[in-house]
């Protein structure tokens, strides 16, 4: 499930450089209008930079970690200013990550939220794609409705395609 552009080995350098959110956040609107798939890489970047600040103790943890922190990305691009995503953060930690992904997942329709992080394009960071890349830590029915709500962005083999 990879919709990432592939970046010039310079492109890639000027990412690895970013050391911060902060920095991520700043690069991303300088190349935005020229570059937005150098500015997708920065806020990317600036997700892995934040999952790495978080004690994880498993892969799936990460990924799960991971895309919470890129939910709060897209919020950001969507409001212009750092906006926390609580009421999520508190489901994953009184819940447990795999409950709280659970209800997510199960809830009848998308979201906003993944609506968001669609136009971010951040879909292969959604709980649904989390879901669907550790298919045997959720229920049978979470896998079923990640595959229904990423039906429209999944190829024949199952995996995200790229997105426009």
């Amino acid at each position: 499930m990879n919709e990432i552009e592939e970046l010039s080995p310079e492109d890639e350098t000027r990412i690895a450089r970013l050391r911060n959110r902060a920095d991520c956040i700043q690069f991303a609107k300088n190349v935005e209008a020229k570059r937005p798939d150098l500015a997708r890489a920065a806020l990317r970047h600036a997700v892995e930079l934040q999952v790495d600040g978080h004690v994880v103790t498993s892969p799936l943890l990460r990924d799960i970690w991971g895309a919470f922190y890129a939910y709060e990305e897209a919020l950001f691009l969507k409001h212009g200013k750092r906006v926390r995503a609580g009421r999520t953060r508190k489901s994953l930690e009184g819940r447990g990550e795999i409950d709280a992904i659970e209800a997510i997942v199960l809830k009848p329709s998308p979201s906003t939220g993944f609506a968001q992080m669609q136009a971010a394009g951040l879909l292969d960071k959604t709980f649904e794609a989390v879901v669907l890349r550790n298919p045997k830590h959720f229920s049978p029915a979470a896998v079923d409705a990640a595959k229904a709500k990423l039906q429209p962005w999944l190829d024949a083999a199952g995996s995200m395609a790229p997105q426009p």
